[in-house]
């Protein structure tokens, strides 16, 4: 089957990741014949910054088998993430490489995502407890957040702490889509960047998104 491959930044997107875009493929977009691999793991997002990182990435991912389309997915910390989707666009754009790339940061963590559906996640269990506080919850601008992890770490429980490589992927399995849709413009965009590949696979399209004008 036809896939997307993603790139990541650490190890515990490469177990994420997979899981959020199977979630938005089937369960926002209704698509059920696109698989997603098993991501490239750049190991930082200066690993594909630096003057030839990118490029191997791709074409690395590029001949994964049934490769159809290829997601730069990473954080924006502390920058602005349009302007380095931009950059990063450019440089994909050259590599001339036949299958559709769409690049997307979270801003500021990939974790912004899980805060943004916190209000679907208090209750449900994790490792047979409840993930979250019963009484946690944020208020205020969502992307504006700094300290994405540490600010989860104070709503576990006392005695347990966040572990990126395990709940990650744990808390992702728990994000409601329409939720988190509705409170984070980053998560917006990767929704749409999904919805991008999917028509570009489906049309034959070789388009790296975002386009620069």
């Amino acid at each position: 089957m036809r896939c997307i491959v993603p790139i990541v930044e650490g190890p515990g997107d490469v177990e994420a990741a997979p899981l959020l875009l199977r979630k938005i493929l089937f369960d926002h977009l209704g698509t059920y014949d696109i698989e997603v691999a098993k991501p490239t793991k750049a190991g930082g997002r200066g690993a594909i910054d630096r003057a030839g990182g990118l490029e191997k990435f791709i074409r690395y991912a590029a001949i994964t088998p049934e490769c159809g389309a290829i997601l730069v997915l990473v954080d924006a910390d502390d920058d602005c993430s349009v302007e380095w989707a931009q950059r990063i666009s450019v440089r994909c754009d050259q590599l001339g490489v036949n299958v559709p790339i769409e690049i997307v940061c979270a801003v500021r963590e990939y974790e912004v995502w899980i805060i943004a559906s916190l209000d679907s996640m208090r209750g449900n269990s994790m490792r047979g407890s409840s993930p979250f506080k019963e009484d946690a919850s944020f208020d205020g601008e969502i992307e504006s957040l700094s300290g994405v992890k540490e600010w989860i770490r104070r709503q576990f429980p006392p005695g347990r702490t966040y572990k990126e490589t395990t709940d990650q992927p744990s808390l992702t399995a728990l994000i409601d889509i329409p939720l988190a849709h509705s409170n984070s413009r980053s998560f917006r965009r990767l929704c749409h960047a999904v919805e991008e590949l999917r028509d570009a696979m489906n049309s034959g399209s070789a388009i790296t998104s975002p386009l620069i004008d």
